[in-house]
């Protein structure tokens, strides 16, 4: 006995397949798009990252706040990181300076710089 193949059934899998793949091209092309735009949310995202896996907390400790024009900003004085020196979006409580964010996009983030950094020493 012969078996017949569906074919509208297969070319839903091929259309399946094919659409995941646009919708993750869609989103890599937007986030490099934003990437290259937008840098000021990614440097407070890796100077909160880097405190968390380097010093394993989610706030700063030596720094001040710096009143702008428009805006207050923080210097952050724990980094080495030029590009992690100067923060907005940060508030003063009991002493420390915390991010004004939720903790989870530090917290998803965190692994992958921890396996950069463990990287780059290693050569």
């Amino acid at each position: 006995m012969a078996e017949t193949i569906d074919l509208p059934a297969a070319q839903h899998v091929g259309e399946r397949h094919r659409d995941r793949w646009i919708a993750l091209s869609v989103f890599v092309f937007c986030w490099l798009l934003f990437a290259a735009v937008e840098q000021i949310p990614f440097s407070l995202q890796g100077a909160v990252v880097e405190a968390l896996v380097e010093r394993g907390r989610l706030y700063f400790v030596h720094g001040s706040m710096k009143e702008g024009v428009s805006e207050s900003v923080f210097e952050n004085l724990d980094t080495n990181t030029a590009s992690f020196r100067y923060l907005f979006n940060v508030f003063p409580h009991g002493g420390l300076y915390y991010v004004n964010h939720a903790p989870g996009q530090f917290l998803l983030a965190a692994p992958w710089y921890a396996a950069s950094t463990w990287l780059d020493d290693e050569s």
